[in-house]
């Protein structure tokens, strides 16, 4: 499930009531729109990447998945189709769908990879009942999945012959398991003053120039 903010017409007519005699004249708003659709997302992904770190570096995958679609009425959304991207706006609980456990990465390569134990060659994951387990600037003893013997880190990728393969050494702690996770919800795609006197410039800006054009015709 991804997640979508719109900018609509309606908010550019309250924008500019000091415009009216233009308006009449001004049937397509849609190039302001979509500019202040622009920003706003240039603004989301600025939000995201300042994110401070408690866990994981940033992959950067949410910020990059921001995009700006418009339709045929001007309507325009800000929106990313990343299916946790509600949850890090919003905030919520992560419970496992299958299972008891939830899985979560320890290693920073292996949050980056996006790889999961199913990724890894059966029987090559042992359980660790109590394991220290560091995530970040979060540390805590737990059950956890290590490497049972040295094996090859799983990739996406198809491997370069020139380069050796990376390995995973015996006892590496791979993911620590967990009942849940709670997200705190941290607003990135959002509507504030910036975004609305960004609209509001841009709305003055395009009318202003449509009767000036109006005028001289």
């Amino acid at each position: 499930m991804g997640f979508a903010v719109s900018i609509t017409v309606t908010g550019v007519t309250h924008a500019i009531d000091r415009f009216e005699q233009f308006t009449a004249r001004i049937t397509d708003m849609r190039p302001p729109l979509r500019r202040t659709g622009h920003f706003a997302a240039r603004n989301a992904r600025e939000r995201l990447n300042k994110r401070p770190r408690s866990w994981h570096p940033h992959t950067g995958i949410l910020a990059r998945s921001i995009t700006v679609r418009q339709e045929g009425d001007g309507t325009t959304f800000v929106e990313t189709r990343v299916k946790y991207a509600g949850i890090q706006q919003r905030g919520g609980r992560i419970v496992p769908k299958h299972g008891k456990m939830l899985a979560i990465p320890i290693p920073d390569w292996l949050a980056r990879s996006g790889q999961w134990p199913r990724d890894f060659p059966h029987g090559h994951l042992k359980l660790v009942l109590r394991a220290q387990i560091t995530i970040g600037t979060h540390s805590w003893t737990g059950k956890a999945l290590a490497a049972k013997e040295s094996i090859a880190k799983p990739a996406r990728r198809k491997p370069n012959a020139k380069r050796p393969t990376p390995r995973v050494k015996q006892g590496t702690l791979l993911f620590a398991l967990v009942k849940g996770v709670t997200i705190i919800g941290r607003r990135y795609i959002d509507w504030t003053h910036v975004e609305a006197k960004f609209l509001q410039d841009e709305a003055i800006r395009y009318i202003t120039h449509a009767g000036q054009s109006s005028q001289n015709n």
